[in-house]
């Protein structure tokens, strides 16, 4: 049986790229590993990460649900998703990823600050 990942070494190669702002090169990796690995969540979610870090939330957000609809446990994709929602606005769908997030345990700082920062601007509480 082959792995639904792709090695270790390809995928700190396109972070690499993502991190020398090489984002054309690395995009065009990250899609060419997606035909080889198309049930990948793990690059899915490498490359959702990154794309988070370019500002191409839309596309951010298409990466992290597919991630999600492979592997529906992981609480990371959740926080992250969140985070791309926060960065569009969309706040309600943010509160709910945070939370899904750290419902499958995730103990993060980060996604109880960014949780409550969503409440404080739609005057909800907890």
């Amino acid at each position: 049986m082959t792995s639904q990942n792709p090695p270790l070494s390809d995928l700190e190669k396109i972070n690499s790229k993502f991190e020398s702002k090489l984002f054309l090169d690395a995009k065009i990796e990250s899609q060419e590993l997606l035909k080889k690995f198309p049930r990948s969540d793990i690059l899915l979610g490498v490359l959702g990460i990154n794309l988070v870090k370019m500002g191409d939330f839309e596309d951010a957000r298409e990466k992290f649900l597919l991630a999600l609809k492979i592997n529906p446990t992981k609480p990371e994709y959740f926080y992250q998703l969140g985070v791309v929602e926060a960065s569009l606005s969309n706040l309600k769908s943010a509160i709910q990823n945070f939370r899904r997030a750290i419902d499958l345990g995730l103990k993060s700082y980060n996604c109880y600050l960014k949780l409550a920062r969503c409440l404080d601007k739609t005057g909800a509480s907890e």
